[in-house]
C-alpha cells in the first residue's frame, strides 16, 4: 500500500494535481485466514471510508474464467466471485 501511495503522489505532483484515490477494493479475501482479516482492518483504519465494504472473496472460478476467454458473469454467474463483483459495482454506483 505504501508503494501505491508513493506512486499516486508522484503522479499527482508531476502529471495530475487533481488525482485522488476514490476507493480501495479488497480482493482475494478469505475470512478463515487471520492475516486476511487483519490486513482488511489495517486498511480500514488507515483509509477509513476509502475501503469498499464489499470484499472480493478468493474464488477458483475467478481464476478460471480468463482461461476460457470469458468474464466471470459468462463463466459462472452464480459463483461467489460473480456475486461479490456485482455487489461491488452496485456499491460503487451508490457512492457516486
Amino acid at each position: 500500500m505504501s508503494k501505491l501511495i508513493d506512486t499516486v503522489n508522484v503522479v499527482k505532483k508531476r502529471l495530475n494535481p487533481d488525482l485522488t484515490i476514490s476507493g480501495i477494493i479488497g480482493t482475494q479475501f478469505d475470512a478463515r485466514k487471520n492475516l486476511n482479516r487483519e490486513v482488511v482492518e489495517k486498511i480500514r483504519e488507515y483509509f477509513a471510508d476509502k475501503l469498499f465494504e464489499t470484499l472480493i472473496h478468493d474464488n477458483v472460478a475467478l481464476a478460471e474464467a480468463p482461461s476460457y476467454g470469458q468474464t466471470i458473469f459468462e463463466y459462472r454467474p452464480d459463483c461467489r466471485g460473480a456475486q461479490d463483483y456485482l455487489a461491488l459495482s452496485q456499491e460503487a454506483v451508490a457512492r457516486r
